[in-house]
């Protein structure tokens, strides 16, 4: 898919750099959502218990992230709790494999759930795969797309990316796990394209936010989108 304007502000290759540097996957994952026009990268955050979304629907030739937030877990590929015979993955999730990616190329589902804690606590998921003649246009048809952040868990702040069908007004803002508006973000283009701004990690007042769940929204007349980025202090 070709994007009919792109522009890559100068915070995303400081992120770029600083994730190449420290060696941090994380970091790394940046380089990814970055890539040519036409990769698409689809994020589920491994949390205790969960898959965050349990189900993501793509397109033919995306590749659907894993990051690891919290706890020890596979992701492994396999319907019920039973790993599939010619399994495609089965990998760790954990704080020494934080990131895992897979690059579906064929439609079809596929499910994956995790090994120690499927059958006690239905930790599963699936990936929905889409031929080119079944991809939905921009944003489901709403016109308007939101990126998951990266990096993601953030520790000092993170990218935000999102695309739109049409030029529109549109407004992007910071919110706690409560929903309370605690950041409204500066410099959100309604230009008709791919855009980035960068969220700093930091409140209204300047203040550095605390450790847990934030979400980013977007909001774009009556049409409004959101994705969570975990902040690590």
């Amino acid at each position: 898919m070709s994007h009919p304007s792109s522009s890559l502000p100068p915070a995303a290759s400081r992120w770029l750099l600083a994730g190449l540097a420290s060696g941090v996957a994380v970091g790394l994952a940046l380089l990814l959502d970055v890539s040519p026009a036409g990769a698409v990268v689809h994020e589920v955050q491994v949390i205790p218990f969960e898959f965050v979304p349990r189900d993501v629907t793509v397109a033919a030739g995306d590749t659907v992230r894993w990051v690891w937030v919290m706890g020890t877990h596979t992701v492994t590929h396999g319907a019920n709790c039973t790993e599939e015979p010619n399994s495609l993955f089965d990998v760790f999730s954990d704080p020494t494999h934080p990131v895992f990616e897979y690059q579906f190329n064929d439609p079809g589902t596929f499910a994956y759930f995790c090994r120690p804690h499927c059958l006690f606590v239905d930790m599963q998921g699936t990936v929905v795969v889409q031929g080119a003649s079944d991809v939905p246009p921009v944003g489901g048809g709403s016109g308007i797309a939101l990126a998951a952040p990266a990096p993601n868990p953030a520790r000092a702040g993170t990218m935000v990316r999102y695309e739109l069908a049409e030029s529109r007004p549109v407004a992007l803002s910071v919110h706690d796990a409560a929903g309370r508006l605690i950041r409204t973000l500066a410099g959100a283009s309604g230009a008709r394209g791919v855009h980035w701004v960068e969220w700093d990690g930091r409140d209204d007042e300047g203040l550095a936010t605390a450790s847990g769940i934030y979400w980013i929204r977007l909001d774009a007349g009556e049409i409004s989108t959101s994705r969570s980025v975990v902040c690590l202090r």
